[in-house]
Protein backbone atom coordinates (compact mmCIF):
# COMPACT_ATOMS: atom_id res chain seq x y z
CA UNK A 1 0.00 0.00 0.00
CA UNK A 2 1.19 3.38 -0.63
CA UNK A 3 0.53 6.67 0.62
CA UNK A 4 0.33 10.56 -0.75
CA UNK A 5 0.83 13.36 2.09
CA UNK A 6 -1.42 15.56 1.35
CA UNK A 7 -1.12 19.24 3.65
CA UNK A 8 -4.51 20.54 3.75
CA UNK A 9 -6.35 18.21 5.88
CA UNK A 10 -3.07 16.94 7.14
CA UNK A 11 -3.87 12.79 6.46
CA UNK A 12 -2.60 10.95 4.00
CA UNK A 13 -4.53 9.18 1.03
CA UNK A 14 -3.57 5.45 0.64
CA UNK A 15 -4.04 3.19 -2.28
CA UNK A 16 -2.76 0.47 -3.92
CA UNK A 17 -1.35 0.85 -7.03
CA UNK A 18 -1.15 -2.22 -9.67
CA UNK A 19 0.57 -2.45 -12.89
CA UNK A 20 -0.52 -2.67 -15.90
CA UNK A 21 -0.60 -0.46 -19.67
CA UNK A 22 -2.90 2.54 -20.61
CA UNK A 23 -5.47 4.58 -18.96
CA UNK A 24 -5.64 3.14 -14.78
CA UNK A 25 -9.07 1.77 -14.10
CA UNK A 26 -9.77 3.51 -10.78
CA UNK A 27 -11.81 1.65 -7.59
CA UNK A 28 -13.31 3.84 -5.43
CA UNK A 29 -15.39 2.56 -2.56
CA UNK A 30 -18.86 3.01 -0.81
CA UNK A 31 -19.70 3.50 2.55
CA UNK A 32 -18.14 0.76 4.87
CA UNK A 33 -15.63 -0.34 2.95
CA UNK A 34 -12.17 -0.17 1.77
CA UNK A 35 -10.52 -0.62 -1.36
CA UNK A 36 -7.82 -2.68 -0.20
CA UNK A 37 -9.92 -5.07 1.00
CA UNK A 38 -13.40 -5.41 -1.36
CA UNK A 39 -11.67 -4.60 -4.99
CA UNK A 40 -8.26 -7.14 -5.39
CA UNK A 41 -10.48 -9.75 -6.72
CA UNK A 42 -11.93 -7.23 -9.19
CA UNK A 43 -8.67 -6.29 -10.71
CA UNK A 44 -7.22 -9.53 -10.94
CA UNK A 45 -10.47 -10.51 -13.26
CA UNK A 46 -9.56 -11.65 -16.76
CA UNK A 47 -10.87 -9.34 -18.35
CA UNK A 48 -8.80 -6.67 -16.60
CA UNK A 49 -5.45 -8.20 -17.09
CA UNK A 50 -2.94 -5.98 -18.21
CA UNK A 51 -4.52 -2.85 -17.22
CA UNK A 52 -2.96 -0.67 -14.62
CA UNK A 53 -5.73 -0.68 -11.58
CA UNK A 54 -5.80 2.24 -8.58
CA UNK A 55 -7.49 1.13 -5.64
CA UNK A 56 -7.95 4.00 -3.39
CA UNK A 57 -9.12 4.52 0.31
CA UNK A 58 -10.94 7.54 0.79
CA UNK A 59 -9.75 10.03 3.93
CA UNK A 60 -10.86 7.60 7.17
CA UNK A 61 -10.95 4.39 5.39
CA UNK A 62 -8.60 2.02 4.94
Amino acid sequence: MESHRLSSPRASLRYIDLPGDGAPVVFLHGLGSASSSDFPHIAADPALRGRRSLLVDLLGFG
